[in-house]
């Protein structure tokens, strides 16, 4: 097996669904009075501009579970090329479905691989059950903010029959093996009428053909896992997505780690008035750099207009600085990693989505 080291360079979530008879995929998803909470494909995120907070109301966002399945499967040949294989599964054609939706439907993430301090970055991609949808989404103009919609109930059963069809929730994990130990890992997590959940070991690279031309300049192509289409088409899918009609989503609190500087560069000076490097790092009652601390107002305008991740000094202290916005629903745990808030309302009415729904064209890049 290969070291990965660090994280490599990859491409780059409201109101509940009640059911009604046979709606247009234009129908907005009645509101439900919910728990207001404090408030990404890029491991490289640096958060700086936004302007005020907004309080936006949403659904709860439950444990997520991750399958410990990693065991390899017997016979499995890998192919150097993504493309179908005898161990495909055959999709079958759209059907309505009914269910009571999960906390979460879709989120698509990224998690360091081994080495260096952890830090919980925020997905990419979020769609909670009652329809909010929350992105890390890049703009020129400030990089990469969280913005956020709320999706009819039409636009919801269209993502999750788009993943029905590319068979995703069919797709067996164990499948892809990849040649890297401790890299960082691509996830994908569905709760639908049907379930699955992926985290793979640098997918992204595999998918944008990075690693694929790696081992090709080794002579190794054939240690490159298998990648079938119901995995790559996925991903393209969500990596993707993007409807209109998306806001910047402004967070009620930030997480801040305050970590040691490890680089010969200076840094900036401090900026804020508001607070020094040293008020900061006397909250973080932990001498764990790990442990992050939250701000929120009312210092929280001046970070988002001032603050971009990097390394400050104020006197004496200098610090590598390192924000992220709090998603809906997430509250702190004491290890210092985002949970899902407990509580937070869940979802109870049934959504319904049907074949007329529709679905979304696959990108192919």
């Amino acid at each position: 097996m290969l070291a990965a080291c660090g994280q490599t360079s990859i491409d780059q979530i409201p109101t509940v669904i009640t059911q009604t008879p046979r709606p247009t995929s234009t129908q907005p998803i009645p509101t439900r009075t919910s728990v207001p909470s404090p408030t990404l494909d890029y491991s490289e995120t640096r958060w700086s501009n936004t302007q005020t907070a907004i309080a936006l109301t949403g659904t709860a966002l439950q444990q997520i579970t991750h399958i410990p399945i990693r065991t390899p499967l017997p016979a499995v040949t890998k192919y150097p090329t993504m493309g179908s294989s005898p161990t495909s599964r055959p999709v079958l054609p759209l059907i309505e479905h009914e269910w009571v939706p999960e906390p979460v439907l879709v989120e698509r993430g990224y998690n360091d691989g081994d080495g260096g301090i952890s830090i919980d970055y925020p997905p990419y991609l979020r769609l909670y059950g009652d329809g909010m949808l929350v992105m890390s989404i890049y703009r020129e103009e400030f990089g990469y903010r969280p913005m956020y919609k709320n999706l009819a109930r039409g636009e919801v059963c269209r993502l999750l029959n788009s993943i029905d069809q590319t068979g995703f929730l069919n797709y067996d994990p164990r499948i892809y093996q990849s040649p890297f130990d401790g890299g960082g890992e691509n996830y994908i997590k569905v709760e639908s009428w049907r379930s699955n959940y992926i985290s793979h070991t640098e997918l992204a690279g595999f998918i944008n053909g990075m690693w694929y031309e790696f081992f090709e300049e080794l002579g190794r192509i054939e240690d490159s896992p298998v990648i079938l289409p119901a995995l790559k088409d996925t991903y393209r899918l969500l990596a993707n997505y993007e409807p209109d009609g998306m806001r910047s989503y402004y967070p009620q609190n930030m997480i801040v780690w305050l970590l040691e500087a490890y680089t010969d560069d200076p840094g900036e000076p401090w900026p804020l008035s508001s607070i020094s490097l040293n008020e900061l790092l006397e909250q973080r009652n932990s001498d764990y750099e790990e442990i992050p601390i939250i701000i929120g107002d009312p210092n929280i305008g001046e970070w988002f207009n001032q603050i971009d991740n990097g390394i400050y000094y104020q006197g004496n202290l200098r610090l590598d600085i390192y924000a992220r916005p709090m998603w809906p629903y997430e509250i702190l745990g004491e290890s210092g990693t985002l949970l899902p808030d407990p509580n937070a309302e869940l979802p109870t009415d049934p959504i319904s989505c049907y074949p007329s729904d529709g679905v979304l064209p696959i990108p192919t890049e």
